[in-house]
């Protein structure tokens, strides 16, 4: 269904959690010896506060729009609906959730506290990450037209939904001395489907026609150990407990953004049915299973190195 009206029995409204906190809930960068931006620290919540956030489904992706635009950098979102009851509770930590001053009502950030509801329409965050595209598949991407197109090529009903698109937060920093800039060229899109509950298992899905479709790579972990990737985030995608984060970066003195690099996308249309993308068949599965195998043989020799490497410096340690 691709109407932005509400399916009969269904909320007409989406619910998600903004997370607010003291600490910095966004990447820091700093100036390298070279001169260039380099990310100096990773945003962590050790507490904080999440508080229920609804939107309107007719007019999600405005309501969306503004909402990202307005995020401070120690605000970030959690996409899955709070199951908690009430419209606030305090954040903390596993560790802490025993302790004896912990605050009332206090709740973790997992997956027994947030979640998609089945049943009910919900906003899926797909994260896109380019930096570790080999450079052919980065140029094949380019001529394609992006991640956009090509999601509008391969899902039924695609083109004609609503979506929010935005560059990641490490786009388009530079260096005021050096000229020099981050790579970038991450994005989250964002849209409304007609059942979170299948959030998790549409990414899986997504993520095996991707590799069918000639999307995916091998990518080597610093211990020499093999994944296979694609232009969709797995870890990240699909999980209604994972952290957004799309406040702007803490920028050191002499970094600054270029102007409308982290520009707000805002597509009009309805809402994705992720029933519409089948599971691959037996034939495809056969088919994906040689395509993975191929993409993990051509690393082979590199994936040795690594291992060795790796292995080496465990024995010194």
């Amino acid at each position: 269904m691709n109407s932005i009206s509400s399916p009969v029995g269904q909320p007409d409204a989406l619910e998600l959690t903004v997370v607010q906190s003291k600490s910095l809930l966004t990447k820091s960068y700093k100036i390298s010896a070279d001169g260039s931006p380099t990310k100096d620290k990773e945003p962590n919540l050790p507490n904080g506060s999440a508080k229920r956030h609804r939107l309107k489904l007719a007019t999600w992706h405005q309501e969306f729009a503004a909402l990202l635009g307005s995020l401070k950098s120690t605000e970030c979102l959690i996409l899955g609906k709070m199951r908690a009851p009430g419209d606030e509770h305090p954040i903390v930590t596993r560790a802490s959730l025993t302790a004896s001053n912990k605050p009332k009502g206090a709740i973790t950030r997992t997956t027994d506290n947030f979640s998609y509801e089945p049943g009910a329409p919900a906003i899926f965050g797909l994260d896109f990450d380019a930096k570790d595209i080999p450079d052919p598949l980065r140029d094949r991407l380019e001529k394609a037209g992006g991640i956009r197109a090509v999601l509008d090529k391969m899902l039924p009903g695609f083109p004609g939904i609503a979506l929010v698109q935005r560059p990641s937060v490490s786009t388009g920093i530079r260096a005021a001395a050096s000229g020099k800039e981050t790579p970038g060229g991450g994005v989250h899109i964002y849209f409304a489907i007609k059942d979170g509950a299948d959030a998790a298992a549409f990414t899986k899905r997504l993520h095996a026609r991707l590799v069918s479709d000639g999307w995916g790579w091998a990518y080597i972990t610093s211990a020499g150990t093999v994944l296979i990737r694609s232009l969709v985030d797995t870890s990240a995608s699909g999980h209604g407990e994972r952290l957004w984060f799309e406040a702007d970066a803490f920028l050191d003195t002499g970094l600054s953004y270029k102007p409308d690099s982290r520009k707000i996308e805002v597509r009009p249309g309805g809402i994705f049915d992720t029933s519409n993308l089948a599971n691959l068949d037996g034939t495809e599965q056969v088919e994906l299973r040689h395509i993975e195998a191929k993409l993990k043989s051509d690393v082979e020799p590199a994936r040795a190195k690594t291992r060795t490497a790796w292995e080496k410096k465990k024995k010194k340690k």
